[in-house]
């Protein structure tokens, strides 16, 4: 009876509707019982007696299963509280460290595509600028045609370095003009 009320009581946090509740399941397990040892008579053979008694044993023990649990989470209530917080403190730490393991090695892969892209970037620059000046070269006759303003080459020549420029821009950086 006691047991049925607070286990009411915990999950209502309402005696209003523990009592109740604890008187009737009391007169239950009371009247079961009660029917139980008036049905039982002596058979004068022990095997017909333990037969009749089982329906009363199981009863006894499905009933101590249930009254024992709730105790027992009452009794040792701050102990399970205690190895809860634990338990979730260490969840969280090692969710934490496979965060941590997670970003750094997302960081080492992004560095090294950084530094992949530089390297990208400076190989494209230096193409831009010895193609530029080969156009100068050009331009003021120092070049592989050695005439001053030859355009038909220059005109070959010039959109070179405009298109590497083009290139490099693709690349969001900013390269001089």
């Amino acid at each position: 009876m006691l047991v049925s009320g607070y286990a009411i009581y915990t999950f209502t946090d309402s005696y209003g509707s523990a009592i109740p509740v604890a008187i009737l399941w009391g007169a239950i397990i009371f009247n079961l019982n009660r029917y139980i040892v008036s049905s039982m008579r002596k058979a004068g053979n022990e095997r017909n007696e333990l037969i009749m008694a089982l329906p009363r044993i199981v009863l006894a023990v499905l009933i101590s299963v249930v009254i024992s649990r709730p105790l027992e989470l009452k009794i040792f209530e701050k102990e399970i509280g205690a190895e809860l917080t634990l338990i979730n403190s260490e969840l969280k730490e090692a969710r934490v460290n496979q965060l941590r393991t997670k970003a750094n090695m997302a960081i080492l892969l992004l560095q090294k595509e950084n530094t992949s892209l530089d390297s990208l970037t400076f190989q494209k620059e230096e193409l831009r600028n010895e193609l530029r000046s080969i156009a100068r070269q050009e331009a003021d006759g120092t070049g592989g045609s050695k005439k001053r303003n030859a355009c038909s080459f220059i005109k070959s020549k010039k959109p070179m370095p405009i298109m590497q420029r083009r290139n490099l821009q693709s690349y969001n950086i900013v390269t001089p003009k």
